[in-house]
């Protein structure tokens, strides 16, 4: 997961990680160390903490219920779930799209 993590990842400015406490994110320090940047971990029984990853992860529900199959999936159906998922605007980033957000620019059109 290491290696997939820093792959998409590379090339954005990342200053920290914000992970739950699932078991996919146990290589955390190992990100630390090849990126240079801090992970963060919700604290244990917060629901409250961890808000904005549980608004994403429901909006990400709508198109992929709990249990789906990734492996059924083409990529490109994966990148326009993405894309489209990155490009609704939220409070949190004074209504700008996750894209604006992270990239300082208007990404409006599928590419």
């Amino acid at each position: 997961m290491t290696h997939k993590t820093a792959a998409a990842l590379r090339g954005l400015l990342v200053r920290s990680i914000t992970n739950d406490r699932g078991q996919e994110f146990s290589d955390a320090t190992r990100i630390e160390k090849k990126m240079g940047i801090t992970v963060f971990y919700s604290d244990s029984y917060s629901w409250y903490q961890p808000g904005t990853n549980e608004n994403r992860i429901g909006v990400l529900r709508r198109y992929l219920p709990k249990g789906s199959d990734l492996s059924a999936l083409h990529w490109k159906q994966l990148k326009r779930i993405e894309f489209e998922i990155n490009n609704i605007p939220m409070k949190c980033l004074d209504w700008r799209t996750p894209y604006e957000a992270m990239l300082k620019k208007s990404c409006t059109a599928f590419v």
